[in-house]
Parts: structure tokens; sequence; C-alpha cells
């Protein structure tokens, strides 16, 4: 199962990053086997870094998706700015979380 959280800039302000993950444990703790998908524009490596290493020490799996982006002309569907670099993070509950 994926959950789909919405879309919103939930990795770009250092103090919502514990609260964010809280609620993916949370989420794991429901359902274990669960898949979080978190994409987005990484405005601020070092912030974005933070919320990564802060699922690393949660004993999440944090895996990086290798996606290259399309040119804004190529695009067919939501659009999306290739200005700022796009990460994509898949989230897993980790063996020992």
């Amino acid at each position: 199962m994926i959950a789909k959280l919405g879309r919103a800039d939930i990795t770009y302000d250092k103090l919502g990053i514990s609260a964010l993950v809280a609620t993916l444990r949370f989420l794991f703790d429901m359902r274990p086997n669960l898949k979080i998908i978190i994409a987005g524009a990484v405005r601020n490596a070092e912030t974005f870094e933070t919320f990564r290493h802060a699922c690393l020490r949660s004993k999440f799996q944090v895996e990086e998706v290798d996606y290259q982006p399309e040119a804004v002309r190529d695009q067919k569907a939501l659009f999306y700015a290739t200005v700022m670099p796009l990460k994509i993070l898949l989230i897993e509950k980790g063996s020992a979380a």
C-alpha cells in the first residue's frame, strides 16, 4: 500500500521535520508494510538531508528513486519547474523500526 498524504512544503522547514517523522512512524505502526513516497523540489539541500537523516535515525529504510525530469516543453501532465532538483524518496519501515 502506498500512502498519499497530499502535497505541501513538508521538508523545507526544520521545525516540521520531527512532526513529519512522528507521523510516518504512526502510519508504519498502523500498517507495517506501508510504502510512502515523498517527492519535492530541493530548495534547501541541508534541510532535505536533515529530513533524510531523521528518517534513518528512526530506522526507516530510505531509498532515493532515480528520476530524470522532462523538459518543461515535454511535460504532459502536472507542471513542475526543472530549475531546482526534484528528489523522490521511497520510505519503508525498517526491520528494526
